[in-house]
């Protein structure tokens, strides 16, 4: 479905940011029929990145906008900052920088960003810190896309997990891989901040960092740790709605961001790339049609659009016609998360967020 690029040197995200700085006095244009409107970014946004390169680079921290077109990034991981200007659309379309470009989800409180640029490849996804009235109760139910490398083998894979909130008891987190393999299910604690959003599991030596949207729809969460764990992980979860989906609940454009391994089994070999592409989705009850057009990919741009089928559970859960390939769609459409978790076509794995223009 999507063309393989390969990858290349990375740097650290403040040196890539700054870097663009440099190279470009503005953060970004108005297309046809749109304006900047830089408010649209405002506030402290927890954030998580996977870099691509072999030994799967990762950092995460805030980025604080300032509203006007100016932003700072602390990193919580190796303790680095710096500053960066940037630039949001009226089509709620962010650039940072030059050459890390996004997308907002409507109301500003989730965007996610990928940089297709040799030497830069990277995806960021970022919420909104805000206060929470309250501790999500045991009937949220997230179901994750999650891509993640593993340090001491050198593989990349990508699958679904599923997580259940304070369940048995508040403070607790419930979680079970569903997706390439069905793994058991373990319950850690975590420690949940009401005051902005964030938490962190386990408690005091924690290796999952992560934040909730204000709506409690959208969870991320990334593992940076690698002295507990051999793995790096991005996890992007979103609220199963339970029931009442269908194909046309994701209907409209998507702009899909990619972080994918194109050799997810090589050892020391660097193959991770990344993409943007645009999603025209339309669907009645259960099935639908999807359109993909290909907007940047790392490597030697390639024009791509592909057609494909795609059903629709009442859970939000969906599938598309290639093997492989599985998502979830937040119930109001806005967000949706797919992985293509099966290297066996092309030893290939993907992690793609899209977010409703």
């Amino acid at each position: 479905m999507f063309s393989k690029r390969s990858a290349v040197v990375f740097l650290p995200i403040v040196m890539i940011l700054t870097l663009a700085v440099l190279f470009s006095s503005c953060g970004g244009s108005s297309g046809g029929g749109t304006s900047v409107d830089n408010s649209r970014a405002n506030g402290i946004y927890k954030v998580i990145l996977m870099k691509g390169g072999y030994g799967g680079f990762k950092d995460m921290g805030a980025f604080t906008f300032d509203g006007a077109g100016t932003g700072t990034f602390v990193s919580s991981y190796s303790s680095s900052t710096g500053a960066f200007t940037y630039s949001v659309t009226t089509d709620n379309t962010i650039t940072l920088g030059s050459t890390l470009i996004g997308n907002m989800r409507s109301g500003g409180t989730f965007f996610v960003a990928t940089d297709v640029t040799p030497g830069n490849l990277m995806i960021v996804i970022g919420i909104k810190e805000s206060a929470l009235s309250s501790e999500p109760s045991n009937t949220y139910t997230y179901m994750s896309g999650y891509y993640k490398y593993t340090n001491s083998t050198g593989h990349s894979s990508a699958g679904i997990i599923s997580a259940v909130t304070a369940s048995p008891a508040s403070g607790q987190l419930t979680l079970q891989y569903l997706l390439p393999v069905s793994g058991p299910s373990f319950t850690t604690t975590y420690s949940l901040a009401l005051s902005n959003g964030t938490f962190s599991s386990p408690g005091t030596t924690s290796n999952l960092f992560g934040a909730i949207s204000s709506d409690k729809e959208v969870i991320i969460m990334g593992d940076v740790e690698t002295g507990i764990s051999t793995e790096t992980m991005a996890i992007v979860g979103l609220r199963l709605p339970g029931t009442g989906m269908t194909a046309a609940s994701v209907n409209g454009t998507y702009i899909m961001h990619e972080l994918r391994d194109n050799n997810a089994l090589a050892v020391g070999v660097n193959t991770m790339g990344t993409s943007r592409g645009r999603l025209v989705m339309s669907g009645g009850t259960t099935t639908g049609t999807a359109t993909y057009t290909e907007l940047a990919t790392s490597g030697t741009p390639t024009t791509v659009s592909q057609t494909f089928g795609y059903t629709m559970q009442s859970n939000g859960t969906f599938t598309i016609e290639f093997p492989g390939f599985k998502g979830v769609a937040l119930k109001d459409g806005s967000v949706f998360t797919l992985v293509d978790y099966d290297p066996a076509d092309n030893n290939e794995v993907s992690f793609m967020v899209g977010v409703k223009q």
